[in-house]
């Protein structure tokens, strides 16, 4: 995308057209030449969406945009309408382009807008603007922590996950790896976990693996002694 205009009160912008296709839109579940067709039903309600909940798109998103606002153009004025229109196309907000290198302007900080706090559900909420790179890391987040599966959740808004010692290691990662800004609470969590870890390997080596091992990613417990074994399930949570 090249020569376009930004006018935030334009009813004639791309976000507008787009959000007007998916409202007479049912999703081509009838043949009925309203909203978009079958193949572009879930991309086309999406762009609407996004852009009806303030995110701005991306300029390929835009593009894509673009070329439906064409297909469509006989449900948004005709193509007279739409010819002139394409001459210089208007948005409603900003444009970004994830994979361009961030610029930083003399004498102000540049402000990073993925950030990941530690909710009172001890869940990790990642807040980001669209992009599909984070969101397919996002989206590998799972696994299991004390017998229970546990993976990421959108809720409309952001993503978030359960907040366990399986997974603080792996939200981690996509946090290094995507460059994420932390909260206090999230850093304590991560640090107070890797502190039980530490205490849970010197365990290990104290005990010179006679009466706890890891087998196959799994702490094995014997002893001969069933107290100790119920007093050392219950201080870890396993019963």
């Amino acid at each position: 995308m090249q020569d376009y205009m930004i006018d935030p009160q334009a009813t004639n912008s791309a976000e507008r057209m787009i959000q007007s296709l998916a409202g007479v839109c049912d999703g081509a579940a009838t043949l009925d030449g309203q909203g978009f067709s079958g193949f572009d039903a879930q991309f086309g309600h999406s762009l609407a969406h996004q852009s009806l909940s303030g995110r701005a798109w991306t300029v390929k998103q835009a593009a894509a945009a673009v070329k439906m606002i064409r297909k469509y153009q006989r449900q948004l004025g005709g193509k007279a309408v739409i010819d002139a229109w394409m001459q210089k196309p208007i948005f409603n907000v900003e444009l970004y382009d994830p994979s361009a290198p961030k610029i930083e302007v003399e004498g102000k900080a540049v402000v990073n807008d993925r950030k990941v706090v530690l909710n009172s559900d001890n869940q990790a909420v990642f807040s980001f603007k669209y992009n599909a790179d984070v969101i397919a890391a996002i989206k590998n987040l799972k696994g299991m922590y004390n017998g229970r599966k546990y993976w990421a959740a959108w809720n409309g808004k952001n993503w978030s996950i359960p907040l366990n010692q399986d997974s603080v290691s792996k939200i981690q990662k996509v946090i290094d790896d995507h460059k994420f800004e932390a909260d206090t609470a999230f850093t304590n969590y991560v640090e107070q976990s890797q502190a039980a870890a530490q205490e849970d390997r010197f365990m290990l080596t104290m005990n010179d693996g006679l009466n706890i091992k890891v087998v196959n990613d799994e702490v094995e417990v014997a002893f001969p002694d069933m107290d100790v074994i119920d007093q050392y399930a219950k201080m870890y949570g396993i019963v």
